[in-house]
């Protein structure tokens, strides 16, 4: 138990007292009742403070006990053990969001995952992993508009109002839906939404960017039991962040929830950023081992270096490498001392597909079928479109 912060309190509430103690030894003729009436109302005042702290935490309690009566009433109505299974591993992971969303204080950056910030209407190169572009600056204090944005962040998670976007990924040249990426949107009490460039800095940098990535994971898995009914091959590609990934307790959680729905492994694929695998530590190495072995797959996001070593990729489970369409198309039309279509090959021959993203115009796409690509995404063939998770 940690004592500090009681014995700063006391270190606070005796100041007053010891005014008391001095008024009452002015008015009093006995200095021991006076000594007497001080210690009386300090004892008052931390018993006070205790009863308070006492049903802060009994409200906290009641809301996580309330949505684990929710999800106990989901179990009862299951007709199988494994979505009793999936029921206690979301339990698990809310009450992983609850310490989250009520730490104590927000943790220091990490040096493995650097921290960004973005005013609301600055939109840039740079995937932030919740759907929209984002461009790195320094952490600063929170303005009194990101305040307002924070606050709607964490009324959003607390309340449960994450909701999914997804968009096509298509095969190509059939144009046909193979898989869907998934986003996070966060709903706002007045109905409108936060926009992700206006609180994924902001959660990176209060430290709620591992609840919202649980969040995001616990609809993703809903919304794909959900669409497995009508579609059993739908696959969701779902982005996993540096934050989460540098932060091993936290990441292991995360392996023990998909543990409990290794049922879904075909159908998900864990996206990484290639500047983070770069520079992975053995311990991510094994966890990533194990969700492998439990089927999972893996794709490789926002590459910037082309130079890609597809023995290695293949040995830490990747299955998928995404490209920027501008990226890919200046190797091939000879703007960079690179050939894509050598990149293709070599990707082929280990098994890799390509997904090229951000395509948005037809002359692109003619471009990209010289190169045989296997999938296309961007605005061409669809935008991140909302969907419910309501059976």
């Amino acid at each position: 138990m940690n004592l500090a912060p009681h014995l700063r309190f006391v270190g606070y509430a005796a100041l007053p007292a010891l005014v008391l103690v001095a008024i009452l030894l002015w008015l009093l003729p006995s200095a021991a009742t006076a000594i007497l009436y001080g210690l009386v109302a300090l004892a008052a005042t931390v018993l006070a403070r205790e009863v308070f702290l006492r049903l802060r935490r009994d409200e906290r309690v009641s809301a996580l006990e309330a949505r684990i009566d929710q999800l106990s009433q989901a179990a009862e109505t299951a007709s199988g053990g494994k979505d009793v299974g999936a029921v206690v591993a979301e339990v698990k992971i809310l009450q992983s969001l609850i310490e989250e969303l009520y730490g104590s204080r927000a943790p220091e950056p990490r040096a493995e995952a650097p921290v960004h910030a973005a005013p609301a209407s600055w939109s840039a190169p740079g995937a932030n992993g919740h759907g929209d572009r984002i461009e790195p600056r320094m952490a600063a204090r929170p303005r009194a508009d990101e305040e307002a944005v924070l606050e709607a962040l964490r009324s959003g998670l607390k309340e449960d109002r994450v909701e999914i976007a997804l968009q096509p990924i298509v095969g190509l040249p059939q144009r046909k839906r193979r898989h869907f990426e998934c986003f996070s949107r966060i709903r706002k009490v007045d109905g409108s939404y936060l926009l992700p460039e206006q609180y994924i800095a902001l959660a990176e940098r209060t430290g709620l960017v591992n609840a919202l990535d649980n969040m995001l994971l616990i609809r993703c898995v809903q919304l794909l039991r959900k669409m497995r009914r009508a579609n059993p091959t739908a696959g969701f590609f779902c982005n996993i962040s540096p934050h989460t990934l540098a932060d091993r307790a936290f990441f292991r959680d995360f392996v023990t929830f998909m543990r409990q729905n290794a049922e879904l492994a075909s159908s998900i694929v864990f996206e990484f950023p290639q500047r983070f695998m770069q520079a992975s530590d053995p311990d991510l190495g094994r966890d990533l081992d194990a969700l492998a072995a439990l089927g999972f797959r893996f794709s490789l996001d926002q590459v910037t270096d082309l130079a890609l070593d597809p023995h290695a990729l293949v040995n830490q489970h990747f299955a998928f490498v995404k490209i920027e369409v501008g990226r890919l198309l200046a190797g091939a039309n000879g703007g960079e001392a690179f050939d894509s279509g050598r990149l293709k090959r070599r990707l082929d021959s280990y098994g890799l597909d390509l997904i090229v993203e951000k395509i948005e115009a037809e002359s692109d796409l003619l471009e990209l079928l010289d190169l045989n690509i296997d999938y296309g995404q961007g605005y061409l063939f669809g935008e991140p479109k909302l969907t419910s998770v309501e059976a």
